[in-house]
């Protein structure tokens, strides 16, 4: 009971600064000339051959892998609505509000990107590393808040030149199924709660710094507690779920793909899962280590290696290896790297252990990717 007053209190926190502010007399709201938007749209295109040793099985084929629409409403500088859909479903992303209090000081409340693995959601899609993000990152995605790393809830967010942190408050599980579970649309019903039982929230923050020291620096970590018991974090995605704490960390040298003629980039994240009924105590950890160069500017050739552990102290462990290169149509015109880019990828999976949405043992794949962000 006292940690959930304790997060009731913390909800508080975020919120009171915006009943505080001073009312001073301003530009009406919604006034033509103070309103600005901004759509933007990104595909990307597949062919690939894969091979699981676990299952023996074989595809080839094309398909698409994303298809996002982005839609961006600010007003006076101080409101900004951000909308993003994925074709494939198609699925609502992100719905939320930011309300800058301050040049360095906002509040968003809706469908978040909270605090996270920085090799997660916080690198737009079009900007990602190699293929895909690194196994390690997806893996902890799909075994805490859901596998597209949003959720619903508040977060306060301080920027500075070369400092950014962010603290939030949110359910706990990113899909839909809260909105009818622990969000009532009406008191006047015959039962508030819907007969469920769901008071856990989740409370999480990061902090991310660029020091002035080394050009091209970033490094940072997060640490979040979920006490929501949501489906993700079942053994197997069945059974009772479990309560948990998590970690990560980062060092990166070169943050995005094409951004300086030699990147390095390390990341670390741990998930230590409490015992529930039947469900046992776990400690997942995951390290992941990626290294790129430019023989030119329109070109780079990269590598990355991982190792994830199911539960740390066992034999339960698995390493993906990729190794490819990208080509930027864009930057071959002068214009940013991610714009139009094609990437090619060789995947490979080593270890026998089994991890929620991976594939067999020995799994292989060659890939062959194209983007386009307009």
């Amino acid at each position: 009971m006292s940690l959930r007053y304790g997060l009731i209190g913390l909800l508080g926190l975020l919120v009171t600064p915006l009943l505080l502010r001073p009312a001073s007399a301003q530009t009406p709201l919604l006034s033509d000339s103070t309103i600005s938007t901004t759509l933007k749209t990104s595909l990307q295109f597949r062919a690939s051959v894969l091979d699981d040793g676990g299952t023996n099985t074989e595809q080839i084929g094309f398909g698409l892998r994303r298809a996002r629409l982005q839609y961006r409403i600010s007003v006076r500088d101080r409101f900004e609505i951000f909308m993003q859909v994925e074709g494939q479903g198609p699925k609502l992303l992100d719905a939320n509000l930011t309300y800058r209090l301050t040049p360095r000081f906002s509040f968003t409340g809706g469908r978040i990107q909270g605090p996270q693995p920085k090799a997660f959601t916080p690198t737009p899609f079009f900007r990602i590393d190699a293929i895909e993000r690194p196994f390690i990152a997806r893996n902890w995605a799909a075994q805490t808040v859901g596998g597209d790393g949003r959720d619903f809830g508040l977060q306060a967010v301080y920027t500075a030149s070369r400092l950014q942190a962010r603290l939030a408050l949110s359910n706990g599980d990113g899909s839909y199924r809260r909105i009818g579970g622990n969000l009532r649309r009406d008191l006047n019903l015959n039962s508030f709660t819907g007969g469920t039982d769901e008071d856990g929230l989740a409370v999480s923050g990061d902090v991310s710094w660029q020091p002035r020291a080394v050009s091209g620096i970033d490094l940072g970590g997060h640490l979040s507690y979920n006490g929501s018991r949501n489906p993700n974090t079942a053994i197997g995605r069945s059974g009772p779920g479990r309560e948990y704490a998590s970690a990560s960390t980062y060092l990166y040298w070169g943050r995005v793909p094409g951004s300086q003629p030699v990147r390095l980039k390390a990341d670390a994240l741990l998930i230590d899962y409490f015992k529930n009924g039947t469900a046992p105590e776990q400690t997942t950890g995951g390290l992941s280590l990626l290294a790129a160069v430019q023989p030119v500017t329109s070109t780079e050739l990269f590598a990355r290696a991982e190792r994830l552990e199911r539960d740390l102290g066992e034999d339960a462990g698995a390493t993906f290896l990729t190794a490819g290169a990208s080509l930027s149509l864009s930057a071959l015109r002068g214009g940013p790297y991610h714009a139009a880019r094609i990437t090619g990828a060789f995947k490979q999976r080593l270890g026998s252990a089994q991890f929620e949405g991976g594939d067999g043992p020995n799994a292989t794949g060659a890939i062959l990717q194209a983007q386009f962000r307009f």
